[in-house]
């Protein structure tokens, strides 16, 4: 693949310089410093007037499954607000017909741009998906171990978030990508943590639970080791081979869709 590095180099530099992602990563500063000021999670509970403490282990847990997949889904969002024009942005400046006029093809080009868009963005996310985990481990004494598999499912699903964001900007404006991708994310979102607490989905609702891209879903499950055996939900249906199967199905179709973009050479 010649030129595909320098090529994801150039884009993360220009996801680097842009004002989007600087103030990504000052929210996520702001809440990292929220996260780790966060003591561990006791609760009183008033039973008959008398307050009967409890012991905060498996509440701290859910807290920290609670922050993991907020840390997932703003994971998402930064990769989706770089990609909304990470691609538009060099057909509109004439960057991409210089770079193809070089022995470069047109998938190696979408390739980089896809890969740099996603690095710049997921570099923030893991940050925090990191934080997250290490206070866990720290407070809750939970197994380092089942954070692997839960941050390798998010990084492979914000590839995927990044090509449909690319694809949707190659036939609409900035805003109209941005609104699309919002719509289709709480919505998968609302559906995969209603199926994950014990709902029943029904109608188009239940194949999104069922066969949907499992973008909370398969984390939530490498982490369902955290849990008590009694406190589990559920778990999604082969969650980690759906966010695969998803990603893989978005870059052939950014591909596929790039290859037949008119461009003035």
């Amino acid at each position: 693949m010649n030129g595909f590095g320098p090529l994801v180099l150039e884009t993360l530099h220009d996801a680097i310089r842009r004002r989007g992602l600087i103030a990504a990563a000052l929210v996520s500063a702001g809440v990292a410093l929220f996260v780790q000021r966060c003591g561990t999670c006791d609760a009183t509970i008033q039973v008959q007037g008398e307050s009967v403490a409890m012991q905060g282990s498996e509440i701290g847990v859910i807290g920290a499954l609670v922050s993991f997949g907020l840390a997932a889904i703003w994971t998402y969002a930064i990769v989706a607000l770089l990609a909304s024009d990470g691609l538009a942005s060099a057909l509109e400046d004439g960057g991409a017909e210089s770079i193809l006029a070089r022995p470069v093809s047109r998938d190696v080009f979408v390739s980089a741009r896809l890969v740099g868009v996603w690095g710049g963005g997921f570099a923030i996310g893991a940050a925090l998906l990191a934080l997250v985990v290490g206070l866990a481990v720290a407070r809750q004494a939970v197994s380092a171990a089942a954070a692997v598999p839960a941050v390798a499912s998010v990084g492979i699903a914000a590839i995927g978030v990044a090509a449909f964001a690319m694809w949707c900007s190659l036939s609409l404006p900035r805003v109209a990508t941005l609104l699309v991708l919002s719509g289709v994310g709480l919505t998968v979102t609302a559906i995969e943590l209603g199926a994950a607490v014990g709902g029943e989905p029904t109608g188009w609702s239940r194949w999104v639970a069922l066969f949907g891209p499992a973008w909370v879903a398969a984390p939530m499950n490498a982490l369902g080791a955290w849990l008590a055996a009694g406190s589990l939900p559920a778990p999604a249906p082969w969650a980690f081979s759906r966010v695969c199967l998803w990603t893989a199905a978005f870059c052939i179709a950014l591909i596929a869709r790039f290859r037949r973009i008119e461009l003035l050479r």
